[in-house]
C-alpha cells in the first residue's frame, strides 16, 4: 500500500514569525520543509560537500533546497535554517532571507 500525501497549507501572510511556525511545525512533524531560493536573482548560501568542500555561494537562483533543522538566536535575534542541496548542505540566514529576497515557496508534506 503507498502512503498518501498532502500539501500542508496556510492562508497567513510570508512574514518572519508565520514562516518560522511553519517551519517548526514541519520539522516537529519530520516533515522537512522545501524552500524556493534565489527568487531575486541570486542567493548567498555556500554548500558545504560531504568531503569537506565548498561549493561558492551567490550561485542559486530559483533553487529548491531542503529545510533540515531550524536555529533560532534569542540572545542575538538571529535566526538560520541548515538547508539541504546537491548532497551537502548550507546555512541560511532567515531573517536576511527575508528581508532581501520575497519568499515565493515554502512547502512540507504530511
Amino acid at each position: 500500500m503507498v502512503a498518501e500525501h498532502h500539501v500542508v497549507r496556510r492562508e497567513d501572510p510570508y512574514n518572519g514569525k508565520n514562516i518560522i511556525n511553519y517551519i517548526t511545525e514541519g520539522l516537529e512533524k519530520d516533515s522537512p520543509v522545501a524552500m524556493l531560493i534565489g527568487t531575486s536573482g541570486s542567493s548567498d548560501v555556500t554548500i558545504i560537500e560531504p568531503d569537506g568542500s565548498k561549493y561558492p555561494g551567490n550561485s542559486f537562483e530559483l533553487h529548491w533546497v531542503t529545510i533540515t533543522e531550524l536555529e533560532i538566536d534569542e540572545l542575538n535575534k538571529k535566526t538560520k535554517v541548515k538547508v539541504s542541496s546537491w548532497g551537502g548542505w548550507g546555512e541560511v540566514d532567515l531573517d536576511n532571507y527575508i528581508k532581501n529576497e520575497p519568499l515565493k515557496g515554502l512547502v512540507y508534506f504530511e
